[in-house]
């Protein structure tokens, strides 16, 4: 469905006669650039049935390919004439999930077809390939063609597929306006309920949360409420349930609760409550509404132990340990009573904390151990995030207290010596530069490197002895992670040997040289090389467009990583290498062409997808986070080109 401002920018590609930039979309209708790139991607997604293209032309513009089709579809959809073009598969999809959750009792497919304006077909087709998405979430739809569909599986893992997957696709879709799609399947009497809940919420509890947000607690309010009507409860444990009824909120939830039982008509469930309670919890920035009971005497001594292991293997100063172990126990605390009350949270950035932070990254995880085998209990990789950021803080500050002597050593001129001091001196603040000298002033006995702890020269120095780094004169960012190396970890390590600009070459022998290892030490090889990329490409892009776009590849790579652990889950044979390293380069070479829009062609694939069904479901889910996190639409197609290398 294309909402009026995505119409409007149709309109505007047909009509211009020279090529428009994203520049000039950004500010007529005051958005950014990124929500006028998504309008573009959704714009083509829609048109691309009707032969017509957005043609884009770096540093130039977009133009329409059909200027008369699209002003002829522009015309037909404003007088109503074909009211099916408003949906696209994937938003179809969605709202056939909206209508079987919200749905009071079963839905059927010609109920369905008649809703979305589409065929009875179209609608089951749908429904298989909802259900190969779910999957993986334990959930199905399930019924018959005229009998109707439900949804099955835990009331949780409902409404949490709900908030975290439906709510937030309409509500990133349709920013503002993501509330019409909810409203069309809410009586009066519950929007007004939802109004009046959420206001209460938010009032009560002071929460302090984004327009976004607050959207998707409108949509959590929503589902809430019709599952209530429908009688579909929530089911938890009875010492969960304990634990909610000793947190500071319960009572004001359960008040709200009683409210709203009361404007509907509906009666009193212990486990709704509670559900209530989770709701607002998740949400809230007081810690004190989710305290209760914990061990102070054993969590010290978790922690202690945790922290021992960041010591030793981070190079974390003494005189900083202190601080570490102060506030990891007050975020333990909390990460403790998350885990009695069973409450999820997110970490938005996740993903680049894996990539920018990779070591220390593994490095909680072997701590957070601790923590799990102690409390009996799995912390998901978003929680050993938050313990890495602790990790990286005590890291940075430790840094920043050991100042280090530097000279700089150049054959050249004097101006560009300075130039390459003001640099270094800029970008790592924390180092003391003792001089600038030629090569020809620098020697083993030279008394400049007495109280010298490192020596960055612009050329090799043969005779001396000294830990040194050969750098460029106009120093790139993998110089300065070099510099940050020898910093940080006291040493001057000799495996910077990637190749940054070929990276393809640099993947090739990462896979290479774990052959016959445990495929997660190749995920941690593979998350260094996208480090370094990162950073050397940063440091070359000339526009913000390049920028991103070589971000994402590092980012995607990850995920690429973790897609084959859960695929490969032994070791790495000489028949796997070679898939594996294919992947790799396949991954690599098409980023550019998914972000273009352009997306292989496969045939067989249905009989692919079935012959390699578990494959199929993992790369799918993969390649759907890729989406999400990076705005980069993925043909199915894209999928199946995958698992020819895995065949």
């Amino acid at each position: 469905m294309l909402i009026q401002r995505q119409m409007n920018i149709l309109k505007d590609l047909a009509l211009a006669n020279n090529p428009i930039t994203a520049d000039t979309l950004s500010n007529k209708y005051g958005v950014s650039q990124r929500t006028i790139r998504y309008d573009l991607d959704n714009i083509q997604y829609f048109v691309k049935g009707y032969n017509i293209e957005i043609i884009k032309k770096p540093r130039v513009g977009m133009l329409i390919s059909d200027k008369q089709g699209a002003l002829h579809l522009i015309e037909e959809i404003e007088q109503g004439n074909n009211n099916n073009l408003y949906y696209s598969c994937e938003q179809r999809m969605y709202l056939i999930l909206m209508n079987i959750m919200l749905s009071e009792s079963n839905i059927t497919s010609d109920e369905l077809a008649e809703k979305l304006k589409v065929s009875r077909s179209t609608i089951l087709s749908d429904i298989k390939e909802i259900n190969n998405n779910l999957n993986t979430k334990g959930l199905q739809i399930k019924g018959k063609t005229y009998y109707g569909y439900h949804i099955k599986g835990s009331e949780e893992s409902i409404r949490d597929y709900f908030t975290h997957h439906i709510a937030r696709y309409f509500v990133n879709a349709y920013k503002k306006n993501s509330l019409i799609i909810l409203n069309d399947f809410l009586l009066e009497k519950e929007r007004e309920v939802v109004r009046d809940v959420f206001k209460e919420i938010v009032d009560r509890f002071s929460l302090k949360i984004s327009n976004e947000e607050a959207q998707i607690l409108k949509f959590t309010l929503g589902l809430f409420i019709k599952r209530l009507e429908g009688k579909k409860y929530i089911a938890y444990k009875n010492d969960e349930v304990s634990n909610h009824r000793t947190t500071m909120a319960f009572i004001n939830c359960e008040n709200i609760y009683y409210k709203i039982i009361t404007s509907l008509g509906l009666e009193y469930n212990l486990n709704e409550v509670v559900y209530l309670n989770k709701i607002v919890i998740t949400r809230s920035n007081d810690n004190k509404l989710l305290t209760i009971y914990c061990d102070e005497e054993k969590l010290e001594e978790v922690v202690h132990q945790m922290v021992s292991i960041s010591y030793e293997s981070l190079n974390i100063k003494e005189e900083e340990v202190e601080t570490l172990i102060k506030e990891l126990t007050t975020h333990l605390r909390e990460t403790i009573n998350r885990c009695k009350l069973n409450i999820r949270v997110e970490n938005s950035i996740l993903q680049q904390i894996k990539v920018k932070y990779g070591d220390v990254f593994q490095v909680a995880k072997k701590a957070c151990e601790i923590f799990e085998k102690q409390y009996e209990t799995k912390l998901s990789e978003d929680e050993i995030g938050f313990v890495t950021m602790y990790f990286c803080k005590s890291l940075e500050i430790s840094k920043v207290r050991v100042k280090k002597n530097v000279l700089i050593v150049c054959n050249s001129s004097r101006g560009t010596s300075k130039l390459l001091a003001a640099r270094i001196r800029n970008n790592i603040p924390e180092i003391n530069i003792k001089g600038i000298v030629s090569v020809h002033e620098v020697s083993s006995n030279s008394k400049e490197l007495e109280d010298i702890d490192l020596i960055i020269s612009t050329v090799k120095l043969e005779k001396v002895k000294k830990a040194h780094i050969v750098v460029s004169p106009i120093i790139t960012m993998y110089n300065l992670a070099q510099i940050r190396e020898f910093l940080y970890l006291d040493c001057v390590k000799d495996d910077y040997e990637v190749v940054i600009d070929d990276f393809e070459m640099a993947l090739y022998n990462a896979v290479s040289k774990y052959q016959g290892n445990d495929i997660k030490s190749l995920y941690d090889e593979v998350l260094k090389i996208t480090t370094q990329y990162c950073n050397s490409r940063l440091s070359n892009a000339s526009i913000l467009e390049e920028k991103e776009q070589f971000e994402n590849a590092a980012l995607i790579l990850v995920n690429i990583c973790e897609m084959l652990i859960s695929i490969y889950k032994d070791q790495i044979d000489e028949d796997i290498f070679r898939r594996i390293c294919g992947v790799f380069l396949h991954i690599f070479m098409a980023i550019p062409r998914w972000t273009a829009g352009e997306f292989n062609k496969e045939k067989d694939v249905e009989m692919l997808k079935n012959k390699y069904y578990r494959e199929y479901n993992i790369i799918a889910e993969t390649f759907e986070q890729i989406s999400k996190q990076h705005n980069i639409k993925i043909e199915k197609s894209e999928i199946i080109s995958i698992i020819r290398y895995l065949m």
